[in-house]
């Protein structure tokens, strides 16, 4: 939550498995999506606007995808980002497709299109992703009453600092 550009987005973690090596011993990270997940998108709506929103943003909808390598190895990406709507993408794509045929989210398949943290991070500061300011209060009311709840809430809340006035 950003308080002070009035986004929100929440990011949703994935687990990547390490692939099994190939003949040329290349290998890759996949997430193989469950029915679970499936539910879990259908959930994933933003109802329309019907007015003209006052703030910019590149994208408005809230929900993101963190895939994260399940072990730690040498290599220099841990993980990766992705937005619901390029993941819907990815997922209708033969890209997606494994040698068996079965669907996979995969550093190969995404062909080096997603987002680093540092980069989400300043999409987030800046104000450029996320819900615009009106859908975030009400928004916040929803996640109040989650956080009050047994539900797992992880919350990272950016808000103006109030510098004290000085006498002279």
């Amino acid at each position: 939550v950003n308080e002070t550009l009035g986004n929100i987005v929440m990011i949703q973690y994935k687990m990547l498995e390490e692939g099994k090596s190939t003949e040329d011993d290349d290998h890759d990270w996949i997430f193989r999506p469950d029915p679970q997940m499936q539910a879990e998108i259908s959930r994933m709506k933003m109802p329309s606007i019907t007015f003209k929103p006052e703030d910019y943003r590149l994208n408005r909808s809230p929900f993101y995808f963190k895939f994260v390598k399940r072990k730690i190895t040498s290599d220099s990406h841990k993980s990766f980002l992705i937005s619901l709507e390029h993941l819907n993408q990815l997922l209708q794509s033969p890209k997606a497709r494994g040698p068996k045929g079965g669907i996979r989210v995969s550093y190969r398949a995404l062909e080096g299109t997603y987002l680093r943290e540092s980069d989400i991070i300043s999409l987030i500061r800046s104000g450029y992703i996320g819900t615009h300011r009106v859908e975030s209060k009400y928004l916040k009311t929803i996640i109040s009453e989650v956080s009050k709840g047994n539900k797992a809430l992880v919350l990272a809340w950016q808000s103006k600092i109030q510098q004290e006035s000085e006498e002279l």
